[in-house]
């Protein structure tokens, strides 16, 4: 198992429609959210964003959310190839899976060119250690 976060979250009146029901891009916020804070947790925030566009994003709906709901989006690296890294998410409230995802991330140059990852930054995401601010 790689690098895995779960962020806990309430749905706003701003993540629903006009029937208080959440809209379907509040998934790809609040997957975005907890990669965010993963890539803090892991120490290479600053070297992976703006650097890890989308290359693939599919998603499955299960269940509605409603407006107020706790939820509780867990992302989970699930494959880290030489430029690419392939995250696993899902979306719960209680008991119920409200939606899955899979995003596929590749890293770029200043160029925007797929390039390998740096070695520290690759075994954070497959072994979810934290890279030591203190190493050259």
């Amino acid at each position: 198992m790689g690098a895995t976060i779960t962020l806990e979250r309430q749905l706003d009146w701003i993540d629903t429609d006009a029937a208080g029901y959440w809209h379907h891009s509040t998934l790809w916020r609040f997957v975005e959210a907890a990669e965010a804070q993963l890539h803090r947790d892991l120490g290479i925030v600053d070297i992976t964003f703006g650097f890890t566009p989308r290359r693939r994003l599919e998603a499955e709906f299960f269940s509605p959310l409603h407006f107020d709901r706790p939820a509780a989006i867990t992302l989970e690296v699930t494959r880290v190839g030489r430029t690419s890294a392939t995250y696993d998410a899902s979306l719960a409230s209680g008991d119920a899976l409200i939606a899955t995802a899979r995003i596929v991330v590749v890293f770029i140059d200043g160029d925007g060119r797929a390039c390998p990852w740096p070695e520290a930054v690759a075994t954070a995401l497959a072994d979810g250690v934290p890279v030591d601010a203190e190493a050259p």
